[in-house]
């Protein structure tokens, strides 16, 4: 037998290191990285900046919502409609969104919450008309809910509501119209400033209530009063519309509205107020206004502007203080300040 063959060389369980990359591999393995992190990084910041832009532009576009305020076990929904603070023209648009939006999405009854002291007469009165109309178009019941304060144009823009709900601690009232003005004719003397107001041949009464540069005369008050007088029988209109089923006689209306404020109790005697309780109360009196027992309480929701979003409060930028005034802002503030405001306030 010829010997056996010998064995193979064993093989080599140890893997040749690679070699080390060159400058020029390394250099672009660096660039490599740097590359992707910025794409990345770019990446990152788009999506960002896109969804702050959607919030941003929903923001400006998005109106009114509501938000859960207490569950149900009903069918429908109660929504509660705040008017909070100063009255004015944005009062009167969140108002107007506001209703438009049930408008399309009916409820079964709303609460208008109020908390004011009134404010500027037109936006009052536009409130109340929005307010009219929801409830002539619609058939849904409203009722009135007061908090710590619903006084004059306050009251008026709930003076339509179904019922009224006052809270213990409620001042209310004040039924009535007012206006202020400023004149700087003696602060101008202590400064030696003389003014020429010129007025046209054709329009002699331009200047009565209506000169800052001057202190008013008896005139400047009777051509204030008028339009004020004017302001003040709406006001007793308006109320006596609302609760005439309360008040029987317009003259009653006229002289409940002579300014003077009351406590929710008072008002009750008074009958401009129908119920002392809280906004638990308004719920259920809007549950039962609706046809709904107890036990059919619906969801209660409340309406909530919409937020708007600041690219520059999210960066945390600050003022670094007013700017200046120039000559035409001066100009400006002072004609506003000259400028009588009529206030259901």
């Amino acid at each position: 037998m010829s010997p056996p063959s010998p064995p193979s060389p064993p093989f080599n369980v140890y893997p040749q290191m690679p070699a080390p990359p060159s400058a020029g591999q390394r250099v672009g393995r660096i660039l490599g990285w740097s590359l992707t992190g910025f794409l990345l990084t770019c990446l990152i910041g788009s999506i960002v900046l896109n969804i702050y832009l959607a919030l941003f532009v929903g923001s400006l576009t998005g109106g009114p919502h509501e938000t859960a305020y207490e569950s149900g076990a009903g069918p429908g929904r109660i929504v509660i409609l705040p008017i909070v603070g100063f009255i004015d023209g944005r009062s009167h648009s969140f108002v107007r969104k506001s209703l438009a939006m049930l408008r399309q999405n009916r409820p079964t009854a709303v609460i208008l919450r109020v908390d004011s002291g009134g404010g500027l007469v037109s936006p009052s009165d536009r409130i109340l008309g929005e307010i009219t109309r929801f409830k002539q178009d619609t058939g849904i019941p409203v009722v009135g809910s007061f908090g710590g304060l619903a006084a004059s144009g306050g009251y008026y823009v709930a003076a339509q509501c179904d019922w009224i709900v006052a809270e213990t601690t409620c001042t209310t009232g004040s039924l009535g119209v007012m206006a202020s003005a400023f004149t700087v004719e003696r602060l101008l003397d202590k400064i030696g400033v003389t003014p020429e107001v010129a007025i046209a041949t054709g329009s002699p009464h331009k200047d009565v209530a209506n000169n800052v540069f001057r202190s008013w005369t008896e005139a400047d008050r009777s051509k204030l009063r008028a339009q004020l007088d004017h302001a003040h029988d709406r006001f007793v209109d308006a109320v006596f519309e609302g609760r005439k089923a309360h008040l029987e006689t317009r003259e009653r209306a006229v002289e409940l509205a002579n300014g003077d404020i009351y406590t929710s109790m008072q008002a009750v005697e008074l009958k401009l107020v129908d119920q002392v309780g809280y906004l638990h109360d308004a719920i259920d009196k809007a549950t039962a206004l609706a046809g709904l027992s107890e036990s059919e309480r619906p969801a209660v929701n409340v309406i909530e502007p919409a937020a708007r979003i600041g690219l520059m409060n999210m960066l945390g930028r600050r003022s670094s203080g007013p700017a200046p005034l120039t000559g035409e802002q001066l100009r400006r503030i002072l004609v506003e300040l000259n400028a009588p405001r009529l206030e259901y306030r």
